[in-house]
């Protein structure tokens, strides 16, 4: 029997966090513009940290629309601003790519939220995704509650009550981006006649907020809701978790993971016996 050391980096596929540079800004009509002094490189559905704007433009906000390679907006709900250049260019960095869509109408009812995507959300229950529609209520990381049709997605908001509202055509209304990652291999599949004995999993938070994790043991790199050992545990900023587990994997098992942030790293110690 022998024991290895199993590392993964960033498990989140496409979603480094590139760094962008803000040279100038701009809102009207609840929709902001920021230019940035390279091309930028990003889509609908990229998800956006911004700091060092000020309060009005900071935040973790959806690309809507890219009217050019060096420009980029998104909703948010403020009195115009007129267009400025910053005297020193505000760091941002772009933290997912995986997928995203606009969307064109908001309701909430007893806390239910459910958005209007009239191109298809490609979202699933229990998926994790950012919402960028420029309302605070609704605004920022959620999980999906249900998928009523391709076009509906809803999720829960406590005390949420909004009625039926347009949001706009494509690139005024905001926008939805997916967060979670694909599943990530981090070891498998075990080799014929041999079993992976795990003692341990460590997971690492350098991210700059809270992220949920997922661990699952199954027979192909799509895991079922069922085949997950580990349900949307979360970490906060900057920590480290070890989960003494002593699960054993069986010949052609893999073990996954996934989580809604980058900068989430796992690694696990595990022996082999053959």
């Amino acid at each position: 029997m022998g024991t290895a050391y199993k590392p993964l980096g960033s498990i989140v596929p496409g979603s480094t966090r590139l760094a962008l540079f803000i040279s100038n800004k701009a809102l009207t009509s609840n929709v902001a513009t920021l230019t940035t002094n390279a091309v930028h490189g990003l889509g609908l559905g990229d998800v956006v940290e911004i700091a060092g704007v000020d309060t009005v433009f900071d935040g973790t906000y959806v690309v809507a629309t890219t009217p050019t390679t060096t420009t980029f907006t998104y909703a948010r709900t403020n009195a115009n601003v007129t267009s400025a250049a910053l005297t020193i260019a505000a760091p941002a960095w772009r933290n997912h790519n995986l997928t995203g869509a606009w969307a064109s109408n908001k309701l909430a009812v007893n806390g239910l939220v459910t958005l209007t995507i009239p191109g298809g959300h490609g979202l699933s229950v229990k998926d994790w995704f950012y919402v960028s529609v420029g309302d605070t209520v609704i605004d920022g990381l959620r999980q999906v509650y249900s998928t009523p049709s391709g076009t509906l997605v809803s999720f829960r908001v406590a005390g949420a009550t909004i009625a039926s509202t347009a949001l706009g055509a494509s690139g005024a209304g905001g926008a939805i981006g997916k967060a979670s990652s694909n599943w990530a291999t981090l070891f498998g599949p075990v080799s014929a006649a041999t079993s992976e004995v795990v003692s341990t999993i460590a997971i690492c938070n350098g991210h700059d907020a809270a992220a949920n994790v997922r661990i699952a043991l199954s027979t192909s790199t799509s895991p079922t809701t069922a085949q997950r050992i580990v349900q949307d545990t979360s970490i906060a900023v900057g920590d480290t978790i070890f989960l003494t587990i002593g699960l054993t994997a069986d010949t052609g098992k893999y073990l996954m993971v996934q989580s809604n942030q980058p900068d989430v790293t796992f690694s696990a110690s595990a022996g082999e016996i053959t």
